[in-house]
């Protein structure tokens, strides 16, 4: 898969490992995730080639005829598009940075008051209605049974030995926590999150540190993550040693 940019690279690692299908269809990869129909980014088409790219309406049409009775449109893509050959038809076009690293990212020390160590046993239900209560979604008993599933996924790949998910604690109450996914070039970053009435205590940065230490004691010698551009988050991980290595480009338009 190298002509497949990093991003996505590491995007497939993290979905095989999760037990996610992957079909090679040539122009286009069909990635299916039957035990969670609600993630949309677990059901998806990555166009890998450039010309079928730069044919939106094709790809639409490639989307509809691989998953005909989905309520949404997820595309990855291949490169930077045209934008303006994406207008009219009712997607939203984004871009994602994707920062890498070859050494572990440098963490603060862990505030007194908390501490850190993986998730087990009931953090999970912790970590699943933190997810829910800041998502904001809009039908959060479909987010929470999407949430649910995705968690059931992670907690089959550390029981494999695939990835570790972190948090920080004070007493028995889960504020923050992250993922990290060993892959075959390198170990992706997962789902970044920390209660409001405890940010800006750097102990994102710290669970950053822990995972990502984790991982290189497991044979690991790069380490990526994306964010949005401009976020804090990117300024967040730019400031742990992160910097920007490359960019993923996607085609959406949310369920019905």
């Amino acid at each position: 898969m190298d002509e497949i940019p990093l991003g996505w690279r590491t995007d497939l690692d993290v979905l095989s490992r999760s037990g996610s299908h992957i079909t090679d269809a040539g122009d286009h990869l069909v990635v299916e995730t039957p035990d969670n129909p609600g993630y949309y980014w677990g059901n998806f088409v990555l166009v890998t080639n450039p010309g079928l790219a730069e044919r939106p309406r094709d790809c639409l049409a490639l989307m509809e005829r691989e998953f005909p009775s989905a309520g949404h449109v997820a595309i990855g893509l291949p490169a930077a598009p045209d934008p303006q050959a994406w207008e009219g038809l009712d997607v939203d076009l984004e871009r994602d940075e994707v920062l890498g690293a070859d050494r572990p990212p440098r963490g603060r020390e862990l505030p007194t008051g908390y501490v850190a160590r993986p998730l087990a046993g009931d953090d999970w239900e912790q970590s699943l209605r933190n997810e829910v209560a800041e998502s904001g979604a809009a039908d959060p008993v479909a987010y929470a049974d999407f949430a649910r599933r995705r968690i059931a996924s992670r907690q089959r790949m550390v029981a494999h030995g695939d990835a570790v998910f972190v948090g920080a604690f004070v007493g028995e109450e889960l504020v923050a926590d992250l993922g990290i996914v060993l892959g075959e070039d390198a170990a992706r970053y997962q789902s970044v999150a920390t209660v409001a009435a405890h940010r800006r205590r750097g102990l994102a940065s710290h669970l950053l540190q822990v995972a990502g230490e984790w991982a290189q004691g497991r044979g690991t010698t790069r380490w990526v993550i994306i964010v949005e551009p401009g976020s804090d988050a990117a300024r967040l991980y730019r400031a742990c040693g992160m910097e920007p290595v490359d960019e993923s480009w996607q085609v959406f338009r949310g369920g019905v």
